[in-house]
């Protein structure tokens, strides 16, 4: 493999450019695609793996008969009272006769958010054609899923609302479904997808200092440290909030929020401890660099109400770092 100018290994993988929810939504829909009678006959080993994908999300046993595709939504758009929001994937499907509907919410390095999936299953079920026999949703992540949100998740799926018809799918079990032997494990976009899932689970022991030299180094290995950070005392004592994947300009970073205080009055809304960990070059892993610490980053972050309503001058920006410091040691951050 030859090396970019940013130390960056050269890949084929077309999982390793597409790499947003977007691209991994078109990936989903291209592979239940394949699950019409007429490709049950031309592409038999990906209409099983189809098949095998779309009767786990059903909540079915993989004897169950068969489900066939008829239509794949993306992004539709949903209207509940005052508010809107769209599902990434809608499948309409039938079963000896019967139309079913499945709503797939798929994520990487977010979660769950703002109830949107109790939203969307409400709202549809608002609508004359859905009812809690035909209406389906599965929660499908390919990042490592924290013990916290796989909770939450299963304790969803669990109420009433869903009615037994909510699934949800972890890294690992998806890499269970998409690993087939046979024929379809030779396409090279069914390949490329299981080659990059793959490289993302990393099973580690903190309890074995020598893991902690692999921080840094993989998304799954972040996570898994923040997992373990939270059973800590010192953050499980002091309010967890949530951990995740951060964009930005320079490439985004894996983040931990713990100990959050909110305010009632301006400038602060919240203040918060986090860390950072910001994402390992192909060329610093092959270095092998020792645990990186020189790549963390601890700060005490907040929420400023009042910053766009004031200038950034040095005298504003001085006056809100000491005020950030105080408030901070009032409790007990710093």
């Amino acid at each position: 493999m030859a090396i970019t100018y940013k130390g960056e290994f050269l890949t084929h993988n077309m999982f390793d450019y597409a790499t947003s929810e977007l691209s991994q939504d078109a990936f989903f829909c291209w592979l239940l695609s394949y699950s019409t009678q007429q490709d049950k006959k031309e592409y038999g080993d990906l209409f099983r793996v189809s098949q095998s994908f779309l009767k786990h999300m059903l909540g079915k046993e993989e004897s169950d008969c068969e489900y066939f595709v008829e239509k794949i939504e993306r992004q539709k758009k949903i209207i509940s009272k005052d508010q809107q929001g769209y599902i990434d994937i809608f499948v309409t499907l039938k079963n000896k006769g019967q139309t079913l509907y499945l709503i797939i919410e798929d994520k990487i390095n977010t979660g769950e958010h703002d109830n949107q999936l109790t939203k969307y299953y409400s709202a549809l079920l608002q609508e004359q054609q859905y009812n809690c026999d035909n209406l389906f949703l599965s929660y499908v992540k390919s990042e490592y899923m924290i013990k916290s949100e796989k909770q939450a998740m299963e304790s969803l799926k669990e109420t009433k609302l869903f009615h037994g018809h909510m699934t949800v799918i972890d890294q690992t079990v998806l890499l269970q479904i998409l690993r087939q032997e046979g024929d379809a494990a030779e396409h090279i976009i069914l390949n490329d997808f299981i080659k990059k899932l793959n490289d993302k689970i990393t099973v580690v022991n903190f309890n074995d200092s020598a893991s902690f030299q692999l921080v840094g180094t993989n998304s799954t290995v972040n996570y898994e440290y923040f997992e373990f950070l939270t059973q800590l005392d010192i953050i499980k004592n002091h309010k967890f909030c949530w951990c995740g994947y951060v964009n930005n300009a320079r490439g985004g970073f894996h983040c931990l929020t713990w100990n959050e205080h909110k305010f009632d009055k301006e400038p602060f809304s919240s203040i918060y401890l986090q860390m950072e960990i910001p994402p390992y070059s192909e060329e610093e892993k092959e270095k092998k660099f020792p645990f990186p610490f020189h790549k963390f980053c601890i700060i005490l972050f907040t929420f400023d109400l009042s910053a766009a309503h004031h200038r950034r001058t040095y005298q504003y920006n001085h006056h809100r770092n000491n005020k950030v410091h105080r408030q901070g040691k009032e409790c007990h951050l710093l």
